[in-house]
């Protein structure tokens, strides 16, 4: 399973494990772009879109998920604000609260997945 699967270095991961015979799932929030890669990466490719920072969303894709995973590429993340403008410097407080939203989602983001497969599709995970 390669999160983060769609495109840039989740997807050249996945192609590789695929190059390599192996079946592989790749999730990830876009579900138009996950299709379309998983299309192109050929049968052994298989989309799963959720949003991985969403303990609800990563519940609900667990009974979706095979029995064993092998292999988990924890590749999901990213800055979710101020990615592409440089925030006023006068707002401290708000840019402070930003960072910290970011830091939690991208550290749940890399968890949820692994307590997940190591569990699936048995218990909760979020």
């Amino acid at each position: 399973m390669v999160t983060g699967g769609g495109n840039g270095i989740g997807r050249a991961i996945a192609e590789h494990l695929v190059a390599a015979g192996i079946e592989v799932i790749i999730t990830g929030r876009r579900a138009q772009v996950l299709r379309q890669t998983a299309a192109e990466l050929g049968p052994l490719a298989r989309a799963l879109d959720f949003d991985a920072s969403d303990p609800d969303a990563v519940e609900a894709a667990v009974a979706q998920l095979p029995g064993t995973i092998d292999i988990l590429v924890n590749n999901a993340g990213g800055a979710t604000e101020y990615a592409y403008s440089t925030p006023p410097r006068h707002q401290l407080k708000e840019l402070r609260e930003a960072w910290l939203r970011n830091i939690e989602a991208n550290l749940m983001i890399s968890t949820r997945p692994v307590n997940c497969a190591d569990s699936a599709p048995r218990r909760p995970c979020g």
